[in-house]
């Protein structure tokens, strides 16, 4: 048989001492690489994680569920998302405080007095914030900022009261 006969051969190189074709060196190439592609990312998936403290970022050791270096950085980490998650929390409490502490000065020994809405408002009173309300049976709607509570009634006029089951 000669060699002629066969086009493919025609169009091959020289590998190994014996004819092959260009298309089949390559498709082995591509197969080898593909595999080899493979392999690597097998190799990486099975490959443990590696585990940094959440808070100094520094390589843990240890078991493979630890999240921090050290309790320092454990109480740091959690210091810090709590303060961003109480911060609303601390300042409604601040205007809570700053409330009932005018209310409180607005009524040291009396059972009730009343004040204009202004010297409320001069004073630093924020009517949006109370901690809870009481409706009389005649209807009328009293706004209670811990033990002190105020009734609105007419001409801007602000009736203060103090629960005294709740101060004792």
């Amino acid at each position: 048989m000669q060699i002629s006969n066969f086009p493919l051969v025609t169009q091959s190189c020289y590998f190994s001492k014996i004819f092959v074709h260009k298309r089949t060196i390559f498709a082995l190439l591509a197969t080898y690489l593909i595999l080899l592609m493979i392999h690597l990312f097998e190799i990486t998936t099975k490959m443990e994680t590696l585990n940094y403290c959440n808070e100094c970022k520094k390589l843990l050791n240890g078991r493979s569920d630890k999240k921090f270096c050290d309790e320092g950085c454990r109480n740091n980490h959690n210091n810090r998302l709590n303060s961003i998650a109480y911060k609303n929390v601390k300042n409604i409490n601040k205007i809570l405080r700053i409330n009932r502490n005018v209310l409180n000065s607005l009524l040291p020994n009396e059972d009730k007095t009343t004040v204009s809405q202004k010297t409320l408002l001069i004073l630093g009173f924020n009517f949006e914030y109370y901690t809870h309300t009481y409706q009389t049976k005649a209807g009328n709607q009293y706004y209670f900022v811990y033990e002190y509570g105020y009734l609105k009634l007419e001409n801007n006029r602000i009736m203060i009261v103090k629960n005294k089951s709740i101060s004792q």
